[in-house]
This record gives structure tokens, sequence and C-alpha cells, in this order.
């Protein structure tokens, strides 16, 4: 129940808050979704000089609720991503805003995409 109320910008109602945790514990008993999160590290995280070669057009969505990453990160996208990168920091928008606003989101990328 922490760890939900952490990645959300609001903490959803009772219900939905055990219904998540209850999700997301029967999803990590998953052997290969265990496998593929105790794998992440620093050796298969980006560089900064790989986020700086992305040639492509690159748009960040950071929320100003983000709880579960520290603000360290969002400093290395900041200093990292090429210079023409779009960087958004988004209200209402925790670790999982995809989700919160997910309407917003789906807008903005297809926006973005026609940028």
């Amino acid at each position: 129940l922490e760890f939900i109320d952490r990645v959300f910008a609001r903490r959803p109602s009772p219900l939905a808050r055990h219904a998540l945790a209850m999700g997301l514990r029967a999803r990590l008993r998953d052997p290969g979704l265990r496998a593929l999160v105790e794998c992440i590290g620093p050796d298969v995280m980006l560089r900064g000089d790989e986020l700086a070669s992305i040639q492509a057009p690159a748009l960040l969505l950071w929320g100003r609720e983000e709880r579960l990453l520290p603000p360290e990160v969002l400093d290395f996208f900041v200093r990292n991503l090429p210079a023409d990168a779009l960087i958004e920091r988004w209200h209402r928008f925790g670790h999982i805003g995809c989700l919160e606003q997910a309407p917003a989101v789906a807008r903005r990328a297809v926006e973005f995409s026609y940028e």
C-alpha cells in the first residue's frame, strides 16, 4: 500500500488502492517479471552519452508529484538529453502519470508526433 501511495500523485480511493496493491503483488509473483525487475541496475540503464546521441525527436513527461525516483534522475535527463528534446513537468502526475492522465498523455504523444 505504501508503494501504491508513492507512485500516484493522489491517493486512490481505499478500494482502488487495495485492488492495485493486490494486483501488483500478484504480478510480481510472475518469475519472468521478477527476473526483469531484479536485473534493473546501473549496468542496464542508459548512460548520458547514449541519451545525448538520440537522433529522433524526444519528449520526456515528468510528474511534479514524482515520489519514487529522486530529483537527481530528472537532473540526469535534463543534462544529457539532446538540446532539442522537450521536457515537460506535469501537475497531478506521479510516477505512473500515464495511468493517471491516460487521455492527456495519449493526446500529447500524438501532438508531439506531428510537431
